[in-house]
């Protein structure tokens, strides 16, 4: 529907996806697979959907928003756990895909407000919590906005990053503590 409402499809972000509420340690095949597909198996589903559309000439980008839980365990289990099948899958199919002129690609934010989004929840719930995760995990102390992020998105989506298939790209403000290699 979208290829013919559209006409042409040459950019995807996926931007799907989040713990779902299920915060269990020891979370079930049932849950895990929940928070899977919401945030790694609609969007390979999508994108596979896609390439079988695109073009061999033209470009597509297919962007990913992670987060910084797929370097090190900030969120639930299972939230850390597809996110960082979701890194794998960006890198890997990046890698795969170069030669079809398919440029996948994602950021890895860490905290940050936008409409309706978990920080925003939180925010809404639980001020106190809120609070004390900007004082304990934001050096710059100071929650990140959707409008610091979307530049970056813009650039992945652009003719200017061809050198970007498989790349991920954390833009955390300094919360996250992992090295990357």
């Amino acid at each position: 529907k979208a290829k013919k409402f559209l006409k042409k499809i040459d950019i995807v972000i996926h931007a799907a996806g989040g713990g779902l509420g299920l915060k269990k340690s020891l979370i079930d095949n049932g849950d895990l697979n929940t928070i899977f597909q919401a945030n790694l198996g609609a969007a390979a589903e999508i994108n596979k959907c896609l390439i079988k559309l695109k073009k061999n000439k033209d470009t597509l980008h297919l962007v990913h928003v992670g987060s910084i839980a797929s370097t090190e365990a900030v969120g639930s289990v299972g939230y850390n756990v597809v996110k960082s099948a979701l890194s794998a899958y960006v890198k890997s199919i990046g890698r795969e895909l170069y030669k079809n002129n398919i440029i996948a690609s994602g950021i890895l934010p860490g905290g940050f407000i936008a409409k309706g989004n978990a920080m925003e929840r939180l925010k809404s719930k639980n001020l106190k919590d809120y609070n004390k995760f900007i004082k304990t995990r934001l050096p710059r102390k100071k929650m990140g906005s959707v409008n610091e992020i979307l530049p970056m998105l813009l650039f992945l989506c652009s003719k200017h990053s061809s050198m970007m298939g498989g790349c991920l790209v954390p833009i955390d403000a300094g919360e996250g503590k992992a090295y990357q290699t």
